[in-house]
């Protein structure tokens, strides 16, 4: 395992699986929210965030966290030679983010988008 992509809702764990990864690999991870987000959960211009993922999904090893833009998402899992999707029942996902947004605004913007991102990774998996 060289390249290593962690998908799944927001909520579940992925960042805490990238570190744990990277503990025993010792390979380098990226977050996308990183790139993807401003501070204030602003999205980032959204012509740099991919040219940035395409970047590191080039580099030889990595773990990265996280989908990012859906047009940038079949280059990466091309790349990737392991990929983790974490998919834990949908009430384990909000408690964890209820507990780590304090924000309504926060919370708000990531219910309306966990949906529409589901349902395009398992349609595109079937």
């Amino acid at each position: 395992m060289r390249r290593i992509a962690v998908i799944g809702k927001g909520g579940g764990g992925r960042s805490t699986l990238c570190r744990a990864l990277r503990a025993r690999l010792g390979l380098p991870v990226r977050d996308v929210d990183e790139v993807q987000w401003l501070p204030g959960w602003q999205r980032a211009p959204l012509d740099e965030t991919p040219r940035t993922l395409d970047t590191w999904a080039a580099a030889d090893s990595w773990i990265i966290d996280g989908f990012g833009p859906w047009p940038v998402i079949d280059r990466r899992m091309e790349r990737a030679d392991t990929i983790v999707y974490v998919d834990f029942p949908l009430r384990t996902h909000l408690w964890s983010k209820l507990v780590h947004l304090r924000s309504p605004g926060a919370i708000a913007r990531w219910l309306a988008e966990v949906p529409a991102t589901t349902d395009r990774v398992v349609r595109d998996i079937r």
